[in-house]
């Protein structure tokens, strides 16, 4: 019989950090995907402009609108944490498994809140955490993600996709609001583990972004468009990431398609506490 799994003991050591020169949020040309985002931006425009839009969804899709209707949810009175928790408080308190949630202003999350009707654009979720640790390297976060403004901490390369960050140097160059969403149920040593394993050789093999379904999963939830993704792991978006570390760390349903899932979804999982801002204002 083989012993159990244990979580890992590794420890990243800081890579440089210095952003490039070149906007992290836009590159300096155009992509297939930013094409792609473009012609999803205009087609809502143009159902909501011509009333072809399906009823229940047609008010929230005016791209020129800001998103008051995209509200976060509410904590009820009997719940054991606050609204908000400054960052070194988050340090001692966040659990191996727990998610960081964003919300951007930039154009490709309009876009993904056109698609989603929700504020929530982007997930990470929690690798290691050393409350012992400067702030600076406390917490790093697994993640796929398009910018490529840091270095993975992992590999030390600029990846376009999976990649290891530690949240303050994440938080620091990023302009919107973040949220923690901490696990009810804290993940066991053998789920850790497993989920440790998984994301490191995720980053170590340098995933790429899943532009194709990360599309298709956000273009599922208009219904005239009834897009399906297969699963598939030789890429990953987000939630994606996020959705397969947490059924490896046995945390969710292993029957759900993570290759469907937006980052609205993950913060629905009943696995999840009510989240709580770390950055931004409170709504």
């Amino acid at each position: 019989m083989q012993p159990p799994l244990q979580p890992s003991t590794h420890q990243f050591q800081p890579q440089s950090q210095s952003p490039s020169n070149c906007p992290s949020l836009f590159p300096q040309t155009f992509s297939p995907i930013h094409i792609t985002l473009l012609a999803i931006y205009l087609f809502y425009k143009n159902r909501t402009q011509t009333g072809n839009c399906p009823e229940k969804v047609q008010s929230h899709l005016n791209p020129f609108k800001k998103f008051d209707s995209f509200t976060v949810p509410k904590p009820s009175q009997a719940s054991d944490l606050p609204l908000s928790v400054t960052y070194p408080t988050l340090c001692h308190q966040i659990k191996i498994g727990d998610v960081i949630t964003f919300s951007g202003t930039d154009f490709p999350s309009e876009v993904v809140k056109i698609a989603t009707q929700s504020i929530y654009v982007h997930v990470a979720i929690a690798h290691s955490v050393d409350p012992q640790a400067p702030p600076e390297t406390a917490i790093l976060i697994a993640e796929s993600h398009i910018d490529r403004s840091l270095p993975s901490v992992g590999t030390g390369k600029r990846a376009l996709g999976v990649q290891f960050q530690w949240l303050f140097n994440r938080l620091a160059q990023y302009p919107g609001q973040a949220w923690w969403t901490p696990l009810k149920t804290p993940l066991t040593l053998e789920g850790i583990a497993r989920l440790q394993v998984w994301l490191q050789t995720m980053e170590s093999q340098e995933i790429p972004y899943d532009f194709i379904q990360a599309i298709g999963a956000g273009m599922a939830q208009v219904e005239p468009l009834q897009v399906r993704n297969t699963p598939d792991f030789s890429a990953l978006f987000c939630s994606e990431l996020v959705t397969r570390a947490l059924q490896i760390a046995g945390a969710i349903d292993e029957t759900l398609n993570p290759s469907e899932q937006t980052a609205a979804d993950v913060m629905r999982f009943p696995c999840f506490k009510q989240p709580r801002l770390i950055q931004g204002e409170l709504c």
